[in-house]
């Protein structure tokens, strides 16, 4: 491993001056949180192509340790940004700290127990470090596991039932689209769209879970390597 103090000066400085970039954009995103401004929060929050990359790790941490409350806008701009780019929980490398966080920044479940699925890697499952994204809804943890056969080792259909204190917070998508949204948007009645609804999602820590079976494998749809 390189460290730092082995780089050129050149290099060094640019590492610095990114990480210094990170800390004051992660320190930003929380002032906004902190202070209820849900539109500063969205444009800072939102991962666009110029913010530093890995804000979120330690802007999550921030917030997991110094905010125990935030008003509803702020969570509905935040639940907005999570359906919006879905790979926030891929953009922090902390687990503990992501599940800290969301217990703030989204709407608390309150709720019985659920039989929940997920549709992940098979490596996912060798390793038990689950997703924090389950499903109610078994065609929706079938139709992610399809799209992760592409990996080597195959996919699988995980299957639990989550206790109310493992359940953080059921994420709610907007309402289907209508017939006369899609003429609006310049589609056929009957186009197929994609609705983020049909996911029925819940945002999981898997440190709370109980007992995790596999309900479907797949195999991998790689080809073979002579």
């Amino acid at each position: 491993m390189v460290r730092l103090q082995d780089l050129p000066e050149e290099f060094r400085q640019q590492v610095m001056q990114e990480r210094r970039r990170t800390r004051e954009h992660a320190v930003a995103v929380v002032e906004a949180c902190k202070a209820g401004h849900a539109e500063r929060f969205y444009h800072l929050a939102y991962p666009y192509d110029d913010w530093p990359s890995g804000f979120w790790t330690p802007a999550l941490r921030i917030i997991a340790r110094s905010v125990s409350k935030v008003t509803p806008e702020i969570q509905a701009a935040f639940q907005q940004i999570w359906i919006e780019t879905k790979m926030l929980n891929m953009r922090c490398d902390d687990h503990r700290a992501l599940c800290q966080a969301l217990r703030i920044l989204m709407p608390k479940y309150n709720g019985p127990e659920l039989r929940l699925y997920r549709g992940a890697a098979a490596l996912e499952r060798r390793r038990r470090q689950y997703g924090i994204s389950w499903t109610s809804s078994l065609s929706a943890a079938e139709e992610f596991a399809e799209g992760y056969r592409k990996r080597p080792e195959g996919s699988v259909v995980l299957e639990t039932i989550a206790m109310p204190a493992a359940i953080i917070s059921a994420v709610e998508y907007p309402p289907p689209i209508t017939k006369a949204e899609k003429v609006g948007a310049g589609l056929p009645p009957n186009a197929k769209v994609t609705e983020w609804h049909e996911e029925c999602e819940y945002l999981v820590d898997r440190r709370l879970l109980g007992p995790v079976t596999v309900l479907r494998r797949y195999l991998t749809t790689q080809p073979a390597r002579d």
